[in-house]
C-alpha cells in the first residue's frame, strides 16, 4: 500500500491530523527557521519581487488542485454509478428469472447470489489493488455458463432470455470499470506533484516579512489549512474503495436477502 493509499485508508480524524497538522507544523517551523537566520528588514525586500511570483504560482497551483479535485470526485461518483448499475442489472436478472421453469429459475437465482456473495466477501476488500478476485471471476463464469446452457422455447422465454443476457453483459462491464478505477482515479505522479507543490506553497511565504511577524504567520497558517484540506479531499476521492467514505457494498448485500 502506497503512502497515498495509506492516507486515504485511515480514519478521517487521523488523516486530517496528519496532513493538516503536519502542514501547520511545517509552516511554523519554516517561518521560525527563516526568521532566525534573517532579520525582518532582510526579508521585507522579498515581499515586492517574491510577492508577484507567489501570486502567479499560487494561481496556477490553485487551478491545478481544482482540476485534480474535480477529476478525483468525478471518478468517485462514476464508481458509485457503476456499482448501482451493476446492482440494478443483477436485480433485473433475478426478477426476470421468474419467467423460466422452476428448476432453471432456482439455478439462476442461486448463481446470482453466489456471484454477489463472492463480490462482497472476496472481491471488495482487494478492489483498491485494481484487480478482481479469482473466486469472483469463477462465479461470474459460472453465471454465464448457466445462461449458455439454457434453451428457451416460447417467445416469452426467448425475450426474457435476451433481456437477461443484456443485463449479464452489463454486469460484466460495470464490474470491469469499478475494478479499473479501484487502484486509483488519479496517477500517483499527479498526487506526488500536488504534495510537492503544497509543501512549496507552505514554505514560500516564510521568506516574506512585515512589521508584524504574528499576522504574517497567521496568514500562512490559514493558507496551509485551506491547501491541505483540498489535498486531503483529493486523496480520499482518488481511492474510492478505501477509508470511512469509500464506496460501500451495502446495496449488493441487500441482494442476498431476496
Amino acid at each position: 500500500m502506497t503512502f497515498f493509499q495509506w492516507i486515504a485508508n485511515e480514519p478521517l480524524w487521523l488523516s486530517t491530523s496528519l496532513l493538516i497538522g503536519g502542514g501547520l507544523l511545517l509552516s511554523i517551523f519554516a517561518a521560525t527557521v527563516v526568521h532566525g537566520y534573517y532579520t525582518p528588514a532582510d526579508l521585507q525586500g522579498n515581499s515586492l519581487v517574491g510577492g508577484f511570483k507567489f501570486a502567479f504560482l499560487s494561481s496556477v497551483f490553485a487551478g491545478y488542485l481544482g482540476l485534480l479535485l474535480f477529476g478525483a470526485y468525478q471518478k468517485y461518483e462514476d464508481v458509485r454509478v457503476y456499482v448501482d448499475e451493476e446492482v440494478d442489472s443483477l436485480l433485473s436478472m433475478h426478477d426476470l428469472a421468474a419467467a423460466f421453469p422452476l428448476d432453471t429459475r432456482n439455478v439462476v437465482r442461486a448463481q446470482i447470489k453466489d456471484y454477489v456473495r463472492s463480490v462482497v466477501d472476496d472481491e471488495w476488500k482487494i478492489l483498491h489493488l485494481g484487480t478482481g478476485h479469482p473466486a469472483t471471476d469463477s462465479a461470474l463464469d459460472d453465471l454465464f455458463s448457466v445462461y449458455m446452457a439454457m434453451e428457451p422455447y416460447t417467445e416469452k422465454e426467448r425475450t426474457v432470455y435476451q433481456l437477461s443476457l443484456d443485463n449479464l453483459m452489463k454486469v460484466r462491464d460495470m464490474r470491469s470499470k469499478r475494478i479499473l478505477i479501484g487502484a486509483g482515479a488519479l496517477n500517483p505522479i499527479l498526487l506526488l506533484s500536488a504534495l510537492v507543490g503544497t509543501i512549496v506553497s507552505i514554505v514560500f511565504p516564510a521568506f516574506f516579512a512585515s512589521a508584524d511577524f504574528g499576522s504574517t504567520l497567521i496568514m500562512s497558517l490559514m493558507l496551509t489549512v485551506v491547501t491541505m484540506t483540498v489535498v486531503l479531499i483529493i486523496f480520499k476521492f482518488t481511492y474510492p474503495f478505501l477509508g470511512d467514505y469509500g464506496v460501500s457494498s451495502d446495496s449488493l448485500k441487500l441482494l442476498l436477502l431476496r
